[in-house]
């Protein structure tokens, strides 16, 4: 098979696996979210990364009961090993197959609500300053090094903002407090629990 066939399915696979990490619940099924909804979104993607991933937090909906506590989902994409694999490494590719599935992976943990909403609370007074076009040229058209991104949902208007490794200096703060929002996440993580069935059907 020719490089450019090669090239052209990992860049339809690399698609299948953004989508993936912007729409988290379509990653693995959980009746576990079925009484909560998305109400915010987490990225880092990196040129450099083995992988890339987000981290949607889903909230209790209307209809949850009242001890259900916010989840948060991790869902990573195995970038490198899927282009090595359709790309760099034939042997790899005949052990795991030439297909354009991406290699998608899923933990959920539970937030305690108490812990969570004073840095929910934080982040909403926080000012996001304007960046001049030549600073935005600078950070967001950048083609290698960190991604990072912040999207809200449930709200009017919605938010998305995404910036290149430490982002305008305008954004100092908000930056940081997404970091640490970030690092809570990862801390309660660390023991949660893998989605039964990685990836999109």
């Amino acid at each position: 098979m020719s490089t450019e066939r090669r090239e052209g399915e990992f860049q339809d696979l690399r698609a299948r696996a953004i989508w993936v990490l912007e729409h988290a619940e379509s990653a693995a099924a959980s009746p576990r979210l079925a009484t909560r909804q998305a109400r915010l979104r987490l990225w880092h993607y990196g040129s450099f990364r083995a992988e890339d991933a987000s981290w949607t937090l889903f909230v209790p909906g209307p209809r949850a009961p009242e001890d259900v506590e916010p989840i948060i989902r991790r869902v990573t994409w195995e970038r490198a090993a899927d282009r090595r694999r359709l790309l760099s490494d034939p042997l790899e590719g005949l052990k795991r197959g030439f297909h354009v599935r991406p290699t998608i992976h899923v933990v959920d943990a539970d937030v305690p609500e108490a812990e969570l909403a004073p840095i929910l609370e934080a982040g909403a007074s926080l000012p996001v300053g304007a960046v001049s076009l030549r600073e935005s040229f600078v950070h967001w058209i950048a083609l290698d090094g960190d991604r990072y991104g912040f999207e809200s949902s449930g709200g009017t208007p919605g938010i998305r903002l995404e910036w290149h490794d430490a982002g305008p200096s305008e954004w100092s703060e908000f930056t940081a407090w997404v970091a640490r929002l970030r690092s809570l996440f990862a801390d309660y993580l660390a023991w949660g629990e893998a989605a039964p069935e990685d990836g999109p059907a």
